[in-house]
């Protein structure tokens, strides 16, 4: 209880720490797409951030219908308005990510740190983060529940992932682990459905 009462206590602490690693994750998904095969056609003609309509927009509509459903009362007025500005927000957010991505291409393609792997490593730093940060910002407690628990599901299926890779005896070992990552997520998912069904007002949300 001790815990809990401290991590109550330290909520603008937790939500600063919280944007500082959302800042770093943004970075890192810029990095991310930069380096991943096939972004940006070799003789660079080719930007591949068009392909980044699809998840912006699907993003937003994501965004906008939580924003909605946690400030839905006592108004509609309030819940429509988080639903637009945090639509909108994700919006640009994911489509500055790939037009980013797109513009650091030629400056970082040509390092050899960044090999034909690299993406991989960026993409499991990066979602770790993410998921750190998602944890950090939740005041509710049910929904810092899902948030840990999509935070262990990464961790489950990028280490399943790692044991596929590896081969050999490590092979039934990242099946087994890919298999509770994906009951995690859909677990997750269906709980934070719910959590959206009977959500409250929260403007801290």
């Amino acid at each position: 209880m001790v815990i809990r009462e401290l991590w109550d206590r330290h909520m603008d602490a937790r939500r600063a720490l919280s944007v500082g690693l959302g800042v770093v994750a943004y970075g890192l998904g810029v990095l991310l797409l930069a380096v991943v095969p096939g972004f940006v056609a070799s003789d660079g003609t080719d930007p591949g951030w068009f392909a980044g309509l699809v998840p912006a927009f699907g993003g937003a509509t994501a965004m906008a219908v939580r924003g909605y459903a946690f400030h839905r009362r006592p108004g509609t007025r309030d819940g429509l308005r988080w639903g637009i500005v945090l639509g909108g927000l994700m919006l640009l957010g994911v489509l500055s990510l790939f037009v980013l991505a797109t513009v650091i291409h030629p400056i970082v393609s040509p390092n050899p740190m960044f090999t034909s792997e690299a993406w991989l490593g960026l993409l499991a730093i990066g979602s770790i983060v993410a998921m750190t940060s998602n944890v950090l910002w939740e005041r509710n407690q049910r929904r810092q529940r899902i948030a840990a628990v999509l935070l262990i599901a990464v961790c489950l299926l990028i280490a399943g992932i790692a044991g596929l890779r590896a081969g050999g005896p490590w092979t039934p070992v990242g099946t087994a682990l890919l298999v509770v990552g994906v009951l995690a997520v859909a677990g997750a998912a269906l709980q934070g459905f719910s959590a959206l069904l009977e959500a409250p007002a929260d403007p801290a949300a």
